[in-house]
């Protein structure tokens, strides 16, 4: 069975479009997607990010990082996703 990493999924989630914090935990698994995102970053990767408001425990309010790929990226995003062939 072929599951794809987290990488993986943070980055084909982020191909469809701006993602939270609290979405990728959510929809991808990632309980550390700052730490994804800047790794992200480091191998070359153009995500923008912002500090929005959310509803958070209780429905208290909450500030998280909201992530956007940059189209310029695109290409090189998608790329990363096909596996090394040795």
């Amino acid at each position: 069975m072929n599951v794809p990493t987290k990488r993986a999924r943070v980055i084909a989630r982020l191909l469809q479009g701006r993602a939270t914090s609290f979405e990728l935990e959510r929809e991808c698994g990632d309980h550390c997607a700052p730490s994804t995102i800047s790794e992200l970053r480091r191998e070359g990767l153009d995500i923008r990010s912002e500090i929005v408001p959310t509803a958070g425990y209780g429905g208290c309010l909450a500030h998280v990082a909201r992530y956007e790929l940059q189209a310029g990226s695109r290409d090189q995003a998608i790329a990363m996703m096909t596996p090394k062939v040795r």
